[in-house]
């Protein structure tokens, strides 16, 4: 097993948004890759949600994506979908997307929301620049306008605000502590974090130079965190290097399909069969693919010459990095920690993460 059954949670992604309004900087999500009808399959989530609620485990998080709710062609279609209002009926928590630019539809959002997930939580993940984290007046604009959005909240809970921030070989040169910094400053609410996303991941590895551009930038990114938690005294690491023994599984719908993730800083899914889980879906097949998809990684790579003598091998194996190396066709650790003790990486330092 890989933990304590007591612990688990189940979360899912849905990536049913078809459309966007914006051309966020470095985003390479497939705006179509949704329908813009909801297709029969999302039916299917509906029993497998009730077996797992039967099993005695928690469904928490569901986030609905992967474009911002209220420019998508079907935002609003999905929140009125009876179907989609039962799948939310067994998450205390939801989680959407907003880019924020302006005010259009948000009152209507709020609204529907209200009708939806009365009493319940949400969160909102917001793309933003390093670029723009500097911009006074942008940063003022987008503080003001969630205000407003929480504001048009009446029972429902706005926990939290995710920043997200496209990593890319572009935006890997604006890592500064100037920047980092303005994070630290930002005070969008009193809940706001930050989720740093590689966006190369879903470009795919076909393409040779997106498999070596992104591990430059994984490295990159890597040697920045370290090197400004020895620099900076007092400063918070701006995510977890190294994993957290997962307390729960992440799953992704997508066009009838089901995948399992990827957790390197923030989870990602590699829309390929061999992440493709089998229907029917249930319980037992759910934990049992991450289980048999666990086993098999520990036991490759208990050999591998990075991996088989670090300290990190379980955590990575929980989380599938060993599989997202074999992806990029690297053989060296992405994050080139081997071993390492830093306090932006150590295991027993989960106060210092706040993503």
């Amino acid at each position: 097993m890989m933990t304590d059954p007591a612990t688990f949670t189940v979360n899912f992604n849905l990536e049913i948004t078809a459309g966007c309004g914006y051309n966020c900087l470095g985003c390479t999500v497939d705006k179509n890759g949704a329908n813009t009808q909801l297709e029969p399959e999302l039916g299917d989530l509906l029993p497998l949600l009730e077996d797992i609620r039967s099993k005695g485990w928690r469904t928490l998080e569901l986030k609905v994506g992967p474009t911002d709710l209220t420019t998508a062609e079907n935002g609003f279609t999905i929140l009125d979908d009876p179907v989609f209002g039962k799948i939310v009926s067994y998450f205390n928590l939801i989680s959407i997307n907003l880019a924020m630019l302006n005010d259009h539809g948000l009152k209507r959002l709020a609204d529907k929301l209200e009708e939806l997930i009365p009493g319940k939580y949400l969160m909102v993940g917001t793309p933003v620049t390093l670029k723009n984290m500097l911009n006074k007046k942008y940063m003022t604009q987008l503080r003001e306008r969630f205000a407003r959005f929480k504001g048009m909240l009446k029972t429902i809970t706005f926990t939290r605000i995710y920043m997200t921030i496209n990593v890319d070989s572009d935006s890997i040169r604006q890592f500064s502590d100037e920047t980092f910094d303005a994070i630290s400053d930002s005070n969008l609410t009193e809940f706001d974090s930050v989720e740093f996303v590689f966006t190369d991941v879903r470009r795919g590895f076909d393409n040779l130079m997106v498999a070596e551009q992104f591990k430059r930038v994984t490295r990159q990114f890597s040697s920045f965190v370290l090197d400004r938690e020895k620099r900076v005294a007092g400063s918070h690491v701006f995510t977890r290097l190294v994993p957290r023994p997962q307390e729960g599984f992440e799953f992704t719908y997508r066009t009838g399909d089901l995948y399992t993730t990827i957790t390197m800083v923030e989870t990602l899914t590699i829309f390929d069969d061999k992440y493709k889980l089998p229907k029917p879906w249930t319980f037992e097949s759910l934990i049992d693919f991450r289980e048999n998809q666990y086993a098999d990684t520990l036991i490759k790579y208990s050999g591998h010459p990075e991996c088989g003598d670090c300290c990190y091998l379980d955590n990575c194996s929980r989380n599938n990095i060993p599989t997202l190396m074999e992806e990029a066709s690297s053989d060296r650790c992405l994050f080139d920690i081997k071993n390492r003790w830093e306090p932006a990486c150590h295991l027993e330092n989960p106060e210092r993460n706040i993503t």
